[in-house]
């Protein structure tokens, strides 16, 4: 299943390749059954709308806003 799960992390945006790339490879194991439940919904939307929950251009639905965060998160620490 993994790499399975990190191929669909592959948006064909580099952007999003790396934020859901890097979500994956630095939270989603240790997420509950529940997170990645949601992390793998969200990977069944729309790249302009997974972007644009991101980079704050649009309201996040709320079963997303908890993982969207924990993103936005990732990217804002990194070194």
């Amino acid at each position: 299943m993994g790499d399975r799960l990190l191929w669909r992390c592959r948006r064909g945006l580099r952007e999003l390749d790396t934020l859901m790339q890097g979500y994956y490879r630095r939270r989603y194991q240790d997420s509950s059954d529940a997170d990645k439940a949601t992390f793998e919904a969200l990977l069944d939307e729309a790249d302009p709308d997974i972007l644009a929950w991101i980079m704050f251009r649009q309201d996040i639905p709320p079963r997303y806003s908890t993982l969207i965060q924990a993103i936005r998160s990732l990217e804002s620490t990194k070194a």
